[in-house]
Order: C-alpha cells, then sequence, then structure tokens
C-alpha cells in the first residue's frame, strides 16, 4: 500500500471513517477506536520506504482531502440502541450502541452428548445452598445466551481457595463457549482509564478485581453492573458512550471479597469448598470436554433452550452473602483499624459494664503490648456500636467476633483468639466467685518474615 488511494479504499473496506469532530483533531474511526494518521500508519504497519538514516518512511495520511466523497466523513456521535450500530444513512452521524448476538454452529436434539460435568460443575461451584438458587445461577448464565442484550443488573460472586475450579469454569468453558464476547480481567483495578477491552463483551469474569478502597471504583463497578451503557476510552482519545451488555462474575481467594450493603440489590454470593472429586485428573476430564467440540455445541444448545424461571433481578440471599454484609468493609475493618491504633491510655465510658469493674480507669485495652492485646468481649461489643452506630447485623459478642475472624483471615498481621482468663481486680483479691473466669478476646501480631 504505497499511495492514498489505495489507503482510502482499504480503509473504507474496514469501516472507518474520518471523525471530523466540530472541536478537537480530526482521527480515522470504526466506532470504537479512533487513531490520529500518524498513529493509525504506525499501528498497521503502512510504511513505503525508508529514510536516509535507515528510520521507516510512512504514508503521509494528512495528504487525504478532508472533502472528498468517497471518503465516508462523520461529525457527531450518538447512543442509541433503537437503531443499527454505525452510520445512520445520510447523516454525518454514527451511532455507538451495538447489540451483539452469540453465532455459534448448534446441533439440536442429535447431538446425544453427555454434558453433565459442566451443570454439575456450576453446582458445586455454588457451594452448600439449596437445589433452588443453584437452579437460579444456572438460568442466570441461560440468560446469556438466550436474551444477550438485555442484563438483569445481577453478578455472580464465587468465594474459595485456589484449586476448587472457579477459573476453569469461567477463564476456560466460558471463554470457549463465548469467544470474542468474554473477557478475563486479570485482577486489574476496574478504576483503570483505559478500558477498550471491555468493550463488545457479554461475560466479563473479575478475577480477584472487586475488593477496593477506592469508594469511586466501587460506585463506577457497581454502576457497570447494572446500567445498559457506559464510556470506554483509548489512550489519548476522548471518551464514547457505548451499549454494554456485559455481565459480571467476580472470582477471588480473598475471604472478605465484596462489600455489601444491608439493601444489596446486585450480588449472589457463593462459597466453594473444594471437595475430594476436585482432583487432577478430574480437571484433566474437565479440559477434554472443553476441547471438544460436540460436547460444547451440546452445552450451548442446552443453555439457549433451557426455561429460564427464576427473577434474575432479584439475587438469591445465601448465608454467604449474609458473612458478607457482616463484616463489609465500612463495618468491621473501619473499626479494627481504630481499635488497634488506639493508644494504651485511651479511655472509654464502660456505664452498666460488669466486665468494668476490672477496667476501673475506663481502658479500652485490658492488656496492651506491642505484639498483643486484650480487651473484655463486651467492652468490644459495646466500643463497636460506638463507633459504627447502630447495626442490625452485629448485634453480639458472638457475630462481631465471628466477623472479626474472618476478616483477620485476609488481614494477615494480626489474629484474635476468644479465651477464657483468671481476671483479678487491682487489689489482687478475687472480687466474687462469679468472677473467677472472664472471656477475653486476645489480638496477636505475626512476628515479621525473616528475609531469606
Amino acid at each position: 500500500m504505497t499511495n492514498i488511494e489505495d489507503f482510502v479504499s482499504f480503509m473504507i473496506e474496514e469501516g472507518f471513517y474520518r471523525y471530523k469532530p466540530p472541536k478537537g483533531l480530526s482521527i480515522m474511526f470504526d466506532g470504537f477506536t479512533g487513531w490520529s494518521y500518524l498513529e493509525y500508519a504506525k499501528t498497521r504497519n503502512l510504511i513505503i520506504g525508508q529514510k536516509k538514516d535507515g528510520t521507516p518512511k510512512y504514508l503521509d495520511l494528512n495528504t487525504i482531502d478532508m472533502n472528498r466523497k468517497d471518503f465516508p466523513i462523520i461529525t457527531k456521535l450518538i447512543y442509541d440502541t433503537n437503531q443499527s450500530f454505525g452510520k445512520i444513512n445520510n447523516e454525518p452521524v454514527f451511532n455507538t450502541a451495538k447489540l451483539l448476538n452469540v453465532n455459534s454452529q448448534i446441533k439440536g436434539t442429535d447431538n446425544d452428548q453427555n454434558v453433565s460435568i459442566f451443570w454439575n460443575h456450576l453446582d458445586y461451584l455454588c457451594g452448600d445452598v439449596s437445589q433452588e438458587i443453584k437452579e437460579w445461577v444456572k438460568d442466570w448464565l441461560c440468560d446469556i445466551f438466550q436474551d444477550p442484550n438485555n442484563k438483569k443488573g445481577t453478578s455472580l460472586v464465587f468465594i474459595g481457595s485456589q484449586g476448587c475450579g472457579k477459573s476453569i469454569f469461567f477463564d476456560n468453558l466460558m471463554s470457549a463457549l463465548l469467544g470474542e464476547y468474554f473477557h478475563y480481567n486479570d485482577g486489574r483495578d476496574y478504576g483503570e482509564r483505559f478500558n477498550l477491552e471491555l468493550k463488545d463483551k457479554l461475560l466479563i469474569n473479575f478475577d480477584e478485581g472487586f475488593a477496593t478502597k477506592s469508594k469511586a471504583t466501587e460506585a463506577k463497578l457497581k454502576s457497570f453492573i447494572t446500567q445498559s451503557k457506559f464510556k470506554i476510552q483509548s489512550k489519548g482519545r476522548d471518551s464514547i458512550t457505548i451499549f454494554n451488555p456485559a455481565r459480571a462474575v467476580f472470582t477471588t481467594n480473598s475471604r472478605y471479597a465484596i462489600n455489601t450493603a444491608n439493601d444489596d440489590r446486585r450480588f449472589a454470593i457463593f462459597r466453594t469448598a473444594k471437595k475430594d472429586f476436585i482432583t487432577p485428573e478430574y480437571f484433566d476430564c474437565f479440559m477434554e470436554a472443553i476441547n471438544n467440540k460436540e460436547m460444547l455445541e451440546k452445552f450451548i444448545f442446552e443453555l439457549q433452550t433451557r426455561k429460564i424461571t427464576s427473577r434474575l433481578n432479584i439475587p438469591p440471599m445465601t448465608e454467604e452473602k449474609k458473612s458478607q454484609k457482616v463484616f463489609s468493609a465500612d463495618k468491621v475493618s473501619e473499626w479494627f483499624e481504630f481499635i488497634i491504633n488506639t493508644p494504651r491510655n485511651y479511655t472509654s465510658s464502660l456505664n452498666n459494664n460488669i466486665q468494668s469493674g476490672f477496667n476501673n480507669n475506663g481502658y479500652l485495652w485490658n492488656h496492651y503490648e506491642e505484639n498483643e492485646r486484650s480487651m473484655f468481649k463486651d467492652n468490644g461489643l459495646k466500643s463497636f456500636l460506638e463507633y459504627r452506630g447502630k447495626n442490625d447485623d452485629i448485634d453480639t459478642t458472638n457475630k462481631l467476633f465471628s466477623a472479626l475472624k474472618v476478616y483477620l483471615e485476609d488481614h494477615k498481621e494480626w489474629r484474635i483468639t476468644s479465651e477464657t482468663q483468671r481476671i483479678k481486680a487491682k487489689n489482687q483479691f478475687i472480687l466474687n466467685k462469679d468472677h473467677l473466669h472472664q472471656r477475653m478476646w486476645i489480638f496477636t501480631k505475626s512476628p515479621p518474615t525473616e528475609a531469606a
């Protein structure tokens, strides 16, 4: 390709337009991506020779006549799901809302392949939940294939240790079924600015990609789950609004996975415990099934023909979701950071608390050292409720202890145990037989890892 005429013909065949906005630089545009002339030439390697110093000589795209009629020019972008994707007839306008469909060669009833390994694995990933909830998850998956452009605003969250089979189902099986419409996000922060890889997707697997301290990122991701459009942006280019039918699945090894509000309406959360049958031999069989074209065709056929009866816009309440709500970041973790940084001489009112008899100075900590701190469990609950205000989920010492224990499984520096200790008053005498032993929470700091 050595001249402008060849280049223009090539670009028109590729579906590109010359986008000339009222303000800004003119670029080549195909509905998603724009290149400036020189950038496009470098990207597509449109080199016509070499300079004297040996560097490439690129085709000078700036010599394209702005007014030539054979090269389509657009001056405005719109977002309209009621019109076809692409240039609007007889207008210099381009519609960026593109509906998606999964195109697959499907064999119907004449395909006698047994694909129960796929359905059974999905049941297993759901963990210890009712069969009704498992059927909801199956319906959710089928909806991607039966009604691809009408997502229901809910998402799946699977929590489990490494090797329990989360990735093989989504990263391997679903990517084989959906092809270019599937994307695996390997732990990247969703809030990153340049996100072209998310366009034209029906399913995105966010692996270790949700837990974040950024409220802005969290809000953006929740909007992505529910909204039918979002903005994409390439480096050096303005963002554009496109259609967003993508469903989201989150897979994580983290015991504390997601900040779940009391009134959450987005997340169906499951805890996957590794079973004995999850062996290397099992994974080999699963991969053989994925690589079997006829099995994939039969599975797609079942996904597209299964009768959906669930209300997919309402996620089921699982025990794991209740747990996530109990130790969500805006509750337990914030309070833990508060108390762990509280100095020994911090005092607080302990009125109507029998334990304060052993702590009559009002100290929060009964024992405070560099690597160990202890507090009466009742004082812990009182402090939590005062710090966080009314909390319908955590209203007993057992619930708070369980929430702290689970949260600290991912907080590698500290551990918590519940112990019974013999407590004495300041004068070293036991007050009475009822006060011989008291339940204490012991926070222990892990020793630093020695360098190898």
